[in-house]
C-alpha cells in the first residue's frame, strides 16, 4: 500500500472522473436528443393545423443541427410542404438533394428518389424514369411496389409493354 497506493488511488480517482463524464455526455446527449424531438413534434403540430409558416423555423433548425435523422426528417417536410404549396420545383430539387446526399442513410436516400420522382413523372422522360428507379424495382426491395409502378408506367409511355406486363407481375407476384 505506500509503494503503490497513490497510484491505486489516482487510477480509482481517474475511473470515477472517466465515468462520470460518460454519464454526463449521456445526460447532455439524451436532454439534446429530446429537445430536437420535440421541435420536430411541434413543426408536425403545426403543420396538421395548418399553419405550416409557424413551423418552418423548427425545420430549419432541424436541418441545420448537423444529426442526420432530424435533418432528414427536416429535410422530407420541408420537401413535402414545398410541394403541397404547388412549388413544384423547389420540391423536387430539395427531393433531389436529400437523394444524393451520402450522409444519409439508404432508406431515406430511396425514399427521396422516390418522392422525387413520383412528383416529376408527367414531366420527365419515360427513360430517365427506369433509370432511376429500375435498381428500386427488384423483387427483395422495400420499394418494389412504388418504383415497380412507375417502371411499368415508363414502359407503357415507351410502347413496351411486354416489359410493362413483367413489371406488373413482379410487383404481384
Amino acid at each position: 500500500w505506500t509503494t503503490h497506493g497513490r497510484l491505486i488511488l489516482g487510477a480509482i480517482g481517474g475511473g470515477l472522473l472517466i465515468f462520470a463524464a460518460v454519464l454526463g455526455w449521456r445526460y447532455w446527449s439524451h436532454n439534446k436528443a429530446e429537445a430536437q424531438a420535440v421541435q420536430l413534434q411541434t413543426a408536425f403540430d403545426s403543420i396538421a393545423s395548418n399553419k405550416a409558416a409557424d413551423a418552418a423555423p423548427s425545420l430549419t433548425a432541424l436541418d441545420a443541427s448537423g444529426v442526420p435523422g432530424y435533418s432528414a426528417a427536416a429535410r422530407m417536410t420541408e420537401a413535402n410542404q414545398l410541394y403541397t404549396a404547388g412549388k413544384i420545383k423547389e420540391a423536387t430539387a430539395k427531393f433531389a438533394t436529400i437523394a444524393g446526399d451520402t450522409s444519409l442513410g439508404q432508406p431515406v436516400r430511396d425514399y427521396a428518389l422516390i418522392r422525387q420522382t413520383n412528383i416529376e413523372f408527367d414531366t420527365i422522360a419515360p427513360q430517365t424514369v427506369i433509370e432511376r428507379l429500375k435498381p428500386l424495382a427488384v423483387k427483395d426491395s422495400a420499394w418494389l411496389g412504388s418504383a415497380g409502378e412507375m417502371v411499368a408506367m415508363a414502359y407503357i409511355k415507351l410502347n413496351k409493354p411486354a416489359d410493362a406486363k413483367a413489371m406488373f407481375k413482379t410487383i404481384a407476384e
